[in-house]
C-alpha cells in the first residue's frame, strides 16, 4: 500500500522519537523519502549508514568517538601487570588518535543492536578494539621499564554507542520536524514550496553538520537514562527541562503549545505547535547554553515529552 510524503514523513517522526523500531527501520523510510523527494544528499547519508562506510570515506563527526586505551604487559619471571592504562603522551603524534579515538564504519546496525543489549542490561562491559599488531611491537618497550607491552586495545564505552545511535535519531527527527513545518500540506502538491536546493541544504545542516554530536560528560548520559516523565505530568516535565537549563520561557511557549493543540484534539498526540516547538529545540539545542551538550539535550527533551503525552519510549 503506498502513502503520501506527509504519511511517510509522519512515520518518521514516530520512528524517531521512540526506540520500539531499529535505526534500519527508520533509515529504510529516509531512503524512501529522498525517493520521493528526489534528494541525492539524503539517499547517499542513508545508504551509508545503512551499508556502512568505507576506509576512505570522510566520517560524520559523529562516528568517532573519545576513548581511554589499555594493555597487558609482561615481565621477568612470569611477571605480568593487566589491564593497565596506556598514556597517549607516549605515542608519537601520527598514532595518537589510535590510543584516543575511535571510528565506528560500520552499517549501523550492528551498533543499534549492542545498544539495545545494553539498555536490557546483557552487555555493560565496554567494547574493545585492539590497536594494530604492528603498534604494538613498535611500543612494546616503551611504557613500564622492565615490562614489554603483549596486547593492546581501546575501551570503547556502551555510552559512545548510545551517543551515536541517538545522534542518528535526533538529526532525522530535526530534519523530519522541520520539512513538516516548512512544507505543511503542499509535500504532498506535485510542486512543494521548497526548491530542491533548499532540501538538501536542510539534509546538509540538520543531518550531516548538526551542533553538539558527543554528550561530553557521564552525567549527560545518565540523565537520558533517568527521564521518567508520566503521561499528563506537566510539573515533571518542567522540572526535566529546568534540570538541564532550559529557560522559564520556552517552558511556557511549550505549555502553551500542549494546551492549544489539547483544544484541537492532540491531548495524546504530538500537535502541531507542539511539534513546532520540538523540533526549533531541537535544532538549536547545541546553541542555548545548556547544562549538557546538544544532542543529549535532544534526547532528553524528546523522551520528557513523549513521556508527558503518553508515547512509548525506550
Amino acid at each position: 500500500m503506498s502513502v503520501s510524503k506527509s504519511e511517510l514523513l509522519q512515520e518518521i517522526i514516530g520512528l524517531a522519537v521512540s526506540d520500539r523500531e531499529s535505526l534500519s527501520v527508520l533509515l529504510r523510510k529516509c531512503l524512501v523519502l529522498a525517493a520521493m523527494l528526489k534528494t541525492d544528499k539524503l539517499k547517499d547519508w542513508a545508504l551509508k549508514e545503512l551499508n556502512g562506510y568505507s576506509d576512505t570515506d570522510e566520517l560524520p563527526e559523529y562516528r568517532v568517538a573519545s576513548v581511554s586505551s589499555k594493555g597487558h604487559f609482561r615481565g621477568p619471571f612470569g611477571a605480568a601487570i593487566m589491564n593497565q592504562p596506556l598514556p597517549a603522551y607516549i605515542l608519537k603524534d601520527a598514532h595518537r588518535d589510535i590510543a584516543r579515538k575511535h571510528s565506528f564504519f560500520d552499517p549501523i546496525a550492528s551498533y543499534d543492536v549492542l545498544i539495545r543489549g545494553h539498555r536490557e542490561g546483557k552487555n555493560d562491559a565496554a567494547l574493545q578494539a585492539p590497536w594494530p599488531p604492528d603498534l604494538v611491537a613498535v611500543y612494546q618497550d616503551k611504557f613500564l621499564k622492565g615490562y614489554l607491552l603483549a596486547s593492546a586495545w581501546q575501551d570503547i564505552p556502551p555510552s559512545a554507542l548510545v551517543s551515536l545511535c541517538d545522534t542518528i535519531r535526533n538529526r532525522v527527527l530535526a530534519f523530519a520536524l522541520e520539512l513538516q513545518d516548512e512544507l505543511g500540506d503542499s509535500i504532498d502538491q506535485g510542486t512543494t514550496r521548497l526548491p530542491n536546493e533548499r532540501i538538501n541544504q536542510y539534509v546538509t545542516n540538520l543531518i550531516y553538520g548538526g551542533n553538539n554530536v558527543f554528550a561530553g560528560s557521564a552525567k549527560g548520559f545518565a540523565q537520558i537514562g533517568t527521564v521518567n516523565v508520566h503521561k499528563g505530568d506537566l510539573e515533571g516535565l518542567a522540572k526535566v527541562l529546568q534540570e538541564i537549563g532550559i529557560g522559564d520561557g520556552e517552558i511556557r511557549t511549550l505549555t502553551e503549545a500542549i494546551e492549544l493543540d489539547s483544544k484541537d484534539g492532540s491531548a495524546t498526540d504530538i500537535g502541531e505547535r507542539t511539534s513546532t516547538w520540538l523540533g526549533r529545540m531541537v535544532t538549536s539545542a547545541g546553541k542555548q547554553g545548556l547544562k549538557v551538550a546538544g544532542d543529549v539535550a535532544s534526547t532528553i527533551i524528546t523522551r520528557a515529552l513523549m513521556g508527558y503525552l503518553g508515547m512509548p519510549v525506550s
